[in-house]
């Protein structure tokens, strides 16, 4: 996968790489690595949505029947090693 604001490089980049490994282009993508990419054009923002990956990570170690519950986070706690 390829990305990069600067259309000019990436079609560089695509062909330079071209004689060397096996290519095509799939357009823009909607997942990767099990993870969905939700697109804001407008906001210019790529958001990835996880809830798949977690749902198979979650059956793989057979907590898929597990209950959600809320982590607790003060604003004013701080962290040290």
């Amino acid at each position: 996968m390829i990305t990069d604001n600067d259309v000019l490089f990436t079609n560089k980049l695509k062909y330079f790489l071209k004689p060397y490994f096996k290519m095509k282009d799939l357009d823009e993508a909607s997942y990767t690595l099990n993870i969905q990419i939700i697109r804001n054009r407008k906001c210019r923002t790529l958001y990835p949505y996880q809830e798949q990956y977690l749902d198979e990570i979650l059956k793989r170690f057979n907590m898929d029947n597990s209950n959600p519950m809320d982590t607790l986070n003060h604003k004013q706690m701080k962290l040290s090693k």
